[in-house]
């Protein structure tokens, strides 16, 4: 009659642009499974055997070695020269410190100036504005440069990328810079505490996170939109475009813009109390 053992197709697709960690626990979590239906087969086709008092043929016995054999598709591969796939991460880290240090350099430059009315308080902050976006710039072609020609990871989109970077650099500089100019300097260590709570989140998977921190955390960190658009640029083969983390950075620095202008009013109108001006 018909061959009672044959061997059957498992198949896994297995996104590792997605999050590599991710990914590499889904093949291993599916491998574990298959494995396990593989052991019980065999169990139930030997059990089956010996109760009839039949022999194994040679065919069947390497049938019964794999019963159900695994594939394993990848797609969106991370290639060789990622940093083991986490290159997103390996560029947000040094973007989001950049953009706190240049954020202090230019805040604590322009305070020592003195202002004879808010009309140059206004001023200055579009001043630290402008110098954020030439900031930006730089960053952005800068930082590609030394990860591709200096650590070696491999940057499909080289204009894109740096480009995409200095959207980030800029969206990062002008809410650390709105932050600081209301509050101080103690506004930086809140940033500073952001990047060393948050960027270990960047290499979980959503779904692996517990749900206080998906939900009330990784759902509004800015650095989980840097990393993401670095993914589909490094990873997905998109090109920049106006997507949903580009849209995300751009409406942060276009709050967080509104903010610092709002903060010239407030810092002038404390100055005129005083009897100086100053920012």
């Amino acid at each position: 009659g018909a061959n009672p053992i044959a061997a059957n197709a498992a198949g896994q697709i297995v996104n590792q642009g997605a999050n590599p960690i991710a990914a590499n626990a889904a093949g291993q979590i599916v491998n574990q499974v298959v494995d396990h239906i593989n052991h019980q087969f065999r169990e139930e086709i030997m059990t089956g055997f010996e109760k009839q008092g039949k022999t194994l043929t040679v065919k069947q016995a390497a049938a019964l070695s794999s019963p159900v054999a695994k594939t394993v598709e990848q797609v969106n591969e991370t290639g060789e020269h990622s940093a083991n796939g986490n290159a997103p991460v390996s560029l947000v880290q040094p973007l989001w410190i950049a953009s706190i240090a240049g954020a202090l350099i230019v805040y604590t430059a322009l305070r020592k100036w003195r202002f004879s009315n808010g009309r140059a308080a206004l001023l200055s902050r579009f001043l630290q504005g402008l110098t954020g976006a030439v900031l930006a710039v730089a960053a952005g072609y800068s930082l590609v440069w030394i990860a591709a020609d200096w650590v070696g990871i491999s940057i499909p989109q080289i204009h894109d990328t740096a480009l995409f970077i200095a959207i980030c650099y800029f969206s990062f500089y002008l809410m650390i810079t709105a932050v600081t100019s209301w509050i101080g300097f103690p506004g930086a260590g809140l940033f500073g505490l952001l990047f060393f709570f948050g960027t270990p989140l960047l290499t979980m998977a959503p779904e692996m996170m517990p749900a206080f921190y998906r939900g009330w955390f990784y759902s509004w960190l800015p650095m989980r939109f840097a990393s993401d658009g670095l993914r589909d640029l490094l990873f997905f083969n998109k090109g920049l475009s106006m997507n949903q983390p580009v849209s995300v950075l751009l409406s942060i620095g276009a709050v967080s813009f509104l903010v610092l202008l709002a903060s010239s009013l407030k810092n002038h109108a404390v100055s005129k109390e005083a009897g100086i001006k100053m920012l």
